[in-house]
């Protein structure tokens, strides 16, 4: 008896979103959003009971690992895409996919550098004055301009990048700017952290622009997904 109560209780805690698994994707620029930090801590909090797995996954492809069922959830950032000589916004349409989306927030871009360089202590700069820095660049990020858009926004300010090294992750960016390899380009807004060794400086009449989401399978009904978007609307609500 005591057997079949616990089994109708841990069943009611599962269709309630109390308890069971659950899969989280996010990229590395997540991790430097206090939103998203908060929304775990959080979430783990309050549902004690729910195992939760994070897989580093770049936001690209992300929605590809939903369809599989290798996660259930993602953190996602998108930025401006290129379209001839005008850009636009994106939300993922890599491949046929269909998510449904939460926006957690929006940023701009600003230029990172170790906290020593001549530049580093500028309220902003624009693009023309980076026209002699090495660039670190990050090929498939869409966050962060990888060569196609990072030449098309240079080129407008009137010369071309030097790129001096390419790496996989804004980590590795990071980490290779704050030891002075040279400069990158990143998100910047309300709830964005960076190491103390660099210094981030805005960018002035940029078009680029970057959306924070929160994304699941369009139509799967899933009460721990719904348990943490809850969560994390209330802590972007708090902040």
């Amino acid at each position: 008896m005591h057997m079949l109560t616990d089994a109708f209780s841990a069943a009611k805690k599962i269709s309630e979103g109390k308890a069971g698994s659950l899969s989280i994707g996010y990229g590395t620029l997540t991790l430097h959003n206090e939103l998203f930090r908060a929304s775990i801590k959080k979430f783990k909090d309050a549902y004690p009971d729910v195992s939760l797995t994070l897989a580093e996954l770049p936001s690209q492809e992300q929605p590809k690992a939903l369809a599989e069922g290798r996660i259930q959830v993602g953190f996602m950032h998108f930025g401006t895409k290129a379209s001839g000589p005008r850009h636009k916004a994106l939300l993922p349409t890599q491949d046929e996919t269909v998510l449904d989306w939460h926006v957690i927030g929006t940023g701009k871009l600003g230029v990172v550098m170790e906290r020593g360089h001549a530049l580093a202590r500028e309220k902003a700069l624009g693009l023309e004055d980076l026209a002699d820095e090495r660039f670190i660049v990050v090929p498939n990020s869409l966050a962060s301009p990888g060569y196609g858009m990072l030449y098309s926004l240079c080129q407008n300010a009137g010369f071309e990048p030097q790129v001096v090294q390419e790496v996989a992750t804004i980590s590795s960016m990071l980490n290779l700017v704050s030891v002075d390899m040279g400069v990158g380009l990143c998100v910047i807004g309300k709830h964005f952290a960076y190491p103390p060794q660099v210094r981030v400086v805005p960018l002035l009449r940029v078009d680029y622009s970057t959306r924070f989401a929160i994304g699941w399978l369009k139509g799967r009904h899933d009460p721990l997904v719904d348990a943490l978007l809850d969560v994390v609307k209330a802590i972007a609500i708090s902040r």
